[in-house]
């Protein structure tokens, strides 16, 4: 699961319709990566959210 792509549909958060990549799970609390680009800089952002707020990429779309 560490390394998977997923897109976070958390409405509580600024992060809400962001895809990032889990790089930690400690039970049903997974820790995720945005990566943002501004202007020259890249930004990385890390985030704790309940997995059941977070959709997994697939390679035909997005599974549930």
């Amino acid at each position: 699961m560490v390394g998977a792509k997923v897109f976070i549909f958390d409405q509580a958060s600024d992060l809400f319709i962001k895809a990032g990549e889990i790089v930690d799970v400690q039970g049903t609390i997974a820790l995720v990566m945005i990566e943002e680009i501004r202007k020259d800089r890249v930004i990385c952002i890390v985030d704790k959210f309940d997995l059941s707020k977070l959709y997994f990429k697939s390679k035909r779309g997005v599974a549930v």
